[in-house]
């Protein structure tokens, strides 16, 4: 078993400021390194999220309280964003495409700092995978002469990149599980197996650099889902994982909306047990079969996937930090029914979509009821209101039929049905909309188009995540004053 715990200074804050006075340094270097010449930026960039990564990787066993480390977070978040706004320190984030990697590591140091201090070797293994194995992978793509490329999201990928990112996560795990397993030694190898995959499958899948957030995020919650399923471990994710290659061979989502949805169930399963899982199930293949039997009958079925992992992520990330978040406090239950309206308010919002294409007349904006095209966001219908209150009603009954009271069905069922028509309101006040040459108005951008209404950034998913965000709320409102 291999232990780290040196309280170098036994003083917290004398050991913050020689900690933050070697990044300082390195930062320095980088810039001379860069100035001079004397590697790539990219080589140069490595070397510095390799160093500033180890050093935060064994921040927990230099610290006694974490304070000190949240506040080197704040600081580092602060300085890699200023950095980012003015073009300044290159040796830290030059690169020929865009990457946001210099802000995503901070925020989730932060994170795991913050609210996950005491698994100080859970901290440590899920950072040393984006401080080695990560730039590794990135290394080894690089100078591999004529390598395979795959696309599984936006970003493309090397294969052999991917399969170093495997091998090196593999090794380091395998090194540092004893610290987590120290009797459990005939599972460390398949432990070190499932978490290299876990943290592979999250630098494949990554976009403009968030895998500096969810490597660390996902292997530090890979160790738990591990620990928890250890005697039932192999059936859940092989149920998990044909449950969506099936949605996948029937092209409901795409690589990365399989990859999102397999790490989405398996963390739900997990942590949440079998009651959480269920009603999103329910929402997925039933939304998924009316958005089906609806496009055949228009005749607009593509033959392309329809979920990403973006929109797996938009109707799906509250929920699941809402799970995540109970299962660390032990909620007693409080939390499952803010689960079950976050779920609720996705279907409502989902069957209003599919069910509203039915209808034979013209949507109408919900801001001012003015008759607009169809297909764009903030356009209501009768049939589509009604799509969208059997969408939260049918999670209701899924809830009542999982235990809930009356009460709380009827909740989960009215803040279900307000997310969806608040989505409405956000798609048509804040979602942008672009204009066309030829005068059609879309919410995609295009060569030649031009903004005429929205806020830029706030597109369809970001709108999805606000719905499912307010059903909660609404909800924990409903609960202080008819249930608690």
């Amino acid at each position: 078993m291999i232990s780290f715990s040196w309280k170098l200074f036994g003083d917290d804050w004398l050991t913050f400021f020689i900690f933050l006075s070697i990044v300082l340094i390195i930062i320095g270097i980088s810039e001379l390194i860069r100035y001079y010449m004397l590697l790539s930026n990219e080589h140069n960039r490595k070397l510095v999220h390799i160093v500033v990564g180890l050093l935060c990787s064994i921040s927990p066993n230099l610290f006694q309280s974490n304070l000190q480390p949240i506040l080197l977070g704040f600081l580092f978040f602060a300085l890699n964003l200023i950095a980012f706004k003015i073009d300044r320190f290159k040796g830290m984030h030059s690169l020929n495409r865009i990457s946001y990697g210099t802000i995503f590591f901070p925020v989730s140091y932060i994170i795991l700092t913050c609210f996950f201090w005491e698994f100080s070797y859970h901290i440590t293994l899920s950072l040393m995978l984006l401080s080695i194995a990560d730039p590794l992978a990135s290394l080894i793509g690089q100078i591999i002469k004529n390598p395979k490329y795959i696309y599984p999201w936006y970003d493309k990928k090397s294969i052999q990149g991917s399969a170093t990112m495997f091998l090196s996560s593999f090794i380091i795990i395998y090194i540092l599980a004893p610290n987590i397993f120290p009797n459990e030694n005939p599972n460390i190898f398949k432990f070190s197996f499932f978490l290299a995959s876990l943290a592979t499958l999250a630098e494949l899948i990554s976009y403009k650099g968030s895998d500096n957030f969810s490597i660390p995020i996902l292997s530090f919650i890979g160790i738990h889902c591990f620990q928890i399923t250890l005697e039932n471990f192999q059936l859940i994710m092989a149920t998990v994982t044909i449950f969506f290659f099936i949605a996948y061979y029937f092209q409901l989502v795409d690589f990365s909306g399989l990859s999102g949805g397999c790490i989405m169930a398996l963390i739900i399963i997990t942590m949440g047990g079998v009651k959480f899982l269920i009603p999103l199930c329910v929402f997925f293949i039933f939304s998924s079969l009316i958005g089906k039997i609806i496009g055949l009958k228009q005749n607009t079925h593509r033959n392309h996937p329809k979920r990403n992992i973006s929109q797996v992520i938009a109707n799906g990330s509250i929920s699941l930090i809402i799970c995540i978040v109970g299962y660390f406090t032990k909620d007693d239950g409080f939390l499952f029914f803010l689960f079950l309206s976050s779920v609720s308010a996705a279907n409502s919002d989902t069957w209003a979509t599919e069910i509203g294409k039915l209808s034979k007349t013209k949507p109408v904006s919900i801001i001012g009821f003015k008759k607009m095209e169809p297909g764009l966001s903030g356009g209501i219908t009768h049939i589509g209101t009604f799509g969208s209150l059997l969408g939260s009603i049918t999670i209701g009954a899924v809830s009542y039929a999982l235990g809930v009271d009356v009460i709380v069905f009827f909740g989960i069922v009215l803040t279900g049905f307000i997310g969806s028509l608040i989505d409405s309101v956000l798609g048509a006040t804040f979602q942008v909309k672009f204009i066309t040459p030829d005068g059609k108005i879309t919410e995609t951008h295009s060569i030649n188009s031009e903004q005429i209404k929205g806020i830029k950034w706030i597109d369809n998913n970001i709108v999805n995540f606000f719905c499912t965000l307010s059903a909660p709320i609404l909800m924990y409102i409903y609960l202080l004053y008819f249930y608690l």
